[in-house]
């Protein structure tokens, strides 16, 4: 119900589908769907992704992101940059210069709300968009936390392997989208590998020269450069990452506990 919502045979719906109020209902207390959310404070919300990070492990994101490979529960793969981008948010006011109006720091707003049901559909349809907004991070962690959990299989485990391997062997001038094409061993769509690939910069397992991701440290807003160029398809860190960079060992046995 809460796909149909909002996307169609032929994309996004102009107007959202909603089901009717009975429905709505039986969805809000399944925790799938939600009321609308009212608007709420920069604080508010870089509070409650610090929050909902301290109350989780790595240990926990990291099985769900494994288990989502050959499952496709990507509400679950979604969780692990959130959780990794949260667990180093500092605790900080609102800071803006005349000439921005969002957080240096985190590019909140100062005040905002979230349309919770467009957020859940995104978790669901693609493992997460937004991943680098406060907002989200902090519903995508709250969620993660109340969803049925799955431990990663063996296939899993391999699966996770191979996809490192492939990647390691890829052209020097693999790009994340030509990536995401030819990545064809991972259950999904297009759509659904940008994404994955996507977390893997922002956990800088694909992490490239001058350009962290948030393993080690909280990337301020003002330092995440995006390349000159017209359309830049992926989002930062791993917009810069070519196959020259490489997979990073480290990085790949700290989040994952893979070795490649």
């Amino acid at each position: 119900m809460l796909m149909k919502a909002y996307w169609s045979p032929t994309g996004w719906h102009q107007t959202p589908a909603l089901p009717d109020e009975a429905t709505f209902e039986k969805m809000k207390s399944a925790g799938i769907m939600f009321a609308n959310d009212r608007l709420r404070s920069h604080d508010h919300w870089v509070a409650r992704a610090r929050a909902a990070a301290q109350r989780l492990t790595l240990s926990e994101v990291r099985d769900g992101f494994l288990a989502s490979l050959t499952s496709r529960r990507l509400d679950l793969r979604s969780a692990l940059s959130s959780y990794i981008i949260a667990r180093s948010l500092p605790d900080h006011h609102y800071e803006v210069t005349a000439a921005q109006s969002r957080c240096l720091v985190c590019d909140a707003a100062a005040q905002s709300s979230a349309d919770l049901n467009i957020l859940n559909f995104e978790r669901f349809k693609w493992g997460g968009v937004r991943k680098l907004d406060i907002g989200y991070i902090a519903f995508d962690l709250e969620q993660f936390e109340r969803a049925p959990k799955l431990k990663p299989s063996e296939a899993d485990q391999t699966l996770g392997r191979e996809i490192f391997a492939f990647i390691q062997s890829c052209p020097p001038s693999t790009t994340p989208t030509q990536l995401a094409q030819a990545l064809k061993m991972l259950p999904g769509n297009k759509d659904e590998r940008i994404s994955f690939i996507d977390t893997l910069g922002i956990v800088e397992i694909l992490k490239a020269p001058e350009h962290p991701g948030f393993l080690t440290r909280f990337v301020p807003s003002g330092e995440r450069n995006l390349p000159n160029r017209h359309y830049v398809e992926d989002g930062y860190p791993v917009c810069w990452w070519t196959a020259a960079n490489g997979v990073s060992t480290m990085a790949l046995l700290e989040v994952l506990a893979l070795k490649s």
